[in-house]
């Protein structure tokens, strides 16, 4: 996968990080937005959110994504997207990442980052035409250190409603409490902060983005929730799961870190980190589940079985009939 830039110009500094950059400037100005978003098997969503950022009214930004190893073809369609992208000058970067981790992915994407601010993205988002002008706005009228935004469900239905605005709610709270609840699906601060603390915890398997953001709080940065823009959050984990299972299952979590202030280190059950392909898997049914279709079907074959076969006793007697009609 080539890296694009159509922008960057060979910079000693730079090249060896970025040795397969198509060179077509001399001369390189700094993005008021580095936007990284971290990639694993997204090829149904990754479109949507790169022609997002390509109608975007603001254009002072780039594009960083870094690929966790997919093996599906999130990275063609990735591709697809160079051209468009050079048309706008909006440079377009692709790096690799050695680990699937997406924590790995957003420091390499921080590290290869001009921007004045940072705003991490995850795949599946939605972003309205003005989203980038409008936190632009913000930022100018106070800049600050950290930020988020409010979001929006993915659909209308009442339950994801509600899910969303619990889930909104929690971050104003989390905030008033100073326990940060922030969502890895869109964190923003300005490059400066992110150099100066310890990025993203690589150790950790779940929460990384709420540690992130509470090491950084710790420290006195300036924090924001901006209720407008708001982006559109996916649900399609909670709809795989269904919201009850989902959240019931996490909860025992959610204590520990929340709460009793432990660091997840071991993978959650409960949360499978699969980045896209996760959404393609068929959940195996439970045994016993399984045990209850089978006694089922068994039960509607034999009810059928015995069907077929007074049919076919009522069929036999009209057809003796009918031969003993003619006989007559």
């Amino acid at each position: 996968m080539t890296w694009y830039n159509p922008t960057m110009s060979r910079n000693p500094s730079t090249e060896g990080k970025r040795s397969r950059v198509r060179t077509l400037s001399s001369h390189i100005s700094q993005p008021f937005f580095s936007i990284v978003i971290p990639v694993l098997n997204e090829q149904r969503v990754i479109s949507h959110l790169l022609l997002d950022l390509l109608g975007q009214t603001f254009r002072d930004f780039e594009v960083i994504l870094v690929d966790g190893q997919s093996n599906d073809a999130s990275l063609s369609k990735i591709a697809s997207f160079e051209s468009k992208y050079a048309s706008v000058g909006v440079p377009l970067f692709v790096f690799q990442s050695e680990k699937r981790h997406v924590s790995v992915q957003r420091n390499k994407g921080a590290s290869h980052a001009h921007g004045e601010y940072l705003l991490f993205l995850d795949a599946d988002n939605r972003l309205p035409h003005y989203f980038l002008e409008g936190l632009h706005y913000n930022l100018m009228k106070k800049a600050v250190g950290l930020f988020t935004c409010l979001a929006e469900p993915d659909d209308q239905s009442t339950s994801s409603q509600i899910y969303m605005q619990i889930q909104n709610a929690g971050l104003e709270l989390g905030k008033n409490l100073n326990v940060i609840t922030i969502l890895g699906a869109c964190i923003g601060c300005q490059r400066s902060v992110f150099e100066n603390s310890a990025g993203f915890d690589e150790t950790i398997s779940f929460m990384e983005d709420r540690e992130f953001a509470q090491a950084i709080v710790n420290t006195g940065v300036s924090f924001e929730i901006y209720p407008d823009p708001t982006y559109t959050y996916s649900l399609r984990r909670i709809k795989k799961d269904g919201i009850v299972r989902h959240v019931s299952r996490l909860i025992p979590t959610w204590t520990e870190n929340l709460l009793l202030g432990k660091k997840i280190t071991e993978p959650v059950a409960a949360y499978p980190m699969k980045g896209g392909s996760y959404f393609d898997e068929k959940e195996a049914l439970p045994p016993r589940a399984r045990e209850w279709i089978k006694r089922i079907v068994d039960v509607f074959n034999k009810l059928m079985g015995e069907e077929r076969i007074e049919l076919g006793n009522a069929l036999s007697e009209l057809q003796k009939k009918k031969k003993r009609t003619r006989s007559s």
